[in-house]
């Protein structure tokens, strides 16, 4: 059987193969797919596959050990993929805090970023984040109420469900505003450092944080924004 004149079925069974073990390798190296997840090993499964199957016109022992074993590795992985995602499980709370931080996460990697982080009991007068030094956490509030200062003056409170220290947490760069407890609240905390490695050596939460924070960012700043205008609105009327 021929096709693309003498290319044969097996010898285009090879090339394709070749090619998904090429891509696979070239998507995971751009950061666009994790090598932990089903799709790096499921993109490796069918290159071996089909380079196995190249191999009836044109056996090689060496070629085919190699492929066997690539079956079988990959096999294990997409199996050791499915079972993490059956078997892992989170608490309310935690669900809550991946929701506003990391929505999009798979399993492995939602537990990976959770296991960094502690729950807080926090005092009144506690600084989260002080202005012009590095943040060393980032804050996901439970309960309670944290203010913000800027420039030594108060310019907001916040309440359950705010994430602190997005803005900054990632670069290493000082924070914007200093934080303070201000009722007793209870928050999630990730240290900044750890924060930074796993995201140096995961791609995947490394994009899904950058996103969220991102997206934290613009509401933020159309929240401030908003605010504003309605000051202006109660001076004017005044």
């Amino acid at each position: 059987m021929e096709i693309l004149g003498e290319m044969t079925a097996y010898q285009a069974a090879g090339y394709v193969g070749v090619a998904f073990y090429i891509g696979s390798y070239a998507l995971l190296q751009f950061g666009l797919i994790q090598g932990r997840g089903y799709l790096y090993a499921f993109l490796n499964l069918i290159g071996a596959s089909l380079v196995l199957i190249s191999l009836a016109e044109a056996y090689n022992l060496a070629s085919a050990i190699i492929q066997i074993t690539w079956i079988t590795i990959s096999t294990i992985g997409i199996g050791r993929a499915y079972l993490l995602d059956k078997v892992l499980r989170f608490t309310e709370d935690e669900k809550t805090v991946l929701a506003r931080i990391a929505p999009g996460l798979s399993k492995p990697n939602a537990r990976a970023l959770l296991n960094l982080g502690a729950w807080v009991e926090g005092t009144n007068g506690t600084d989260l984040t002080v202005q012009g030094e590095p943040i060393s956490h980032l804050y996901w509030v439970k309960s309670g109420q944290v203010a913000v200062y800027a420039g030594g003056q108060r310019v907001a409170e916040i309440g359950a469900g705010a994430v602190l220290g997005e803005a900054t947490v990632l670069t290493g760069t000082p924070a914007t505003a200093t934080v303070t407890v201000d009722q007793a609240a209870s928050y999630f905390c990730i240290p900044a450092q750890g924060l930074r490695d796993l995201t140096t050596r995961n791609a995947e939460i490394r994009a899904e944080l950058q996103e969220s924070f991102s997206s934290e960012m613009r509401n933020k700043l159309a929240e401030s924004n908003q605010r504003m205008v309605e000051e202006r609105e109660r001076g004017q009327e005044a």
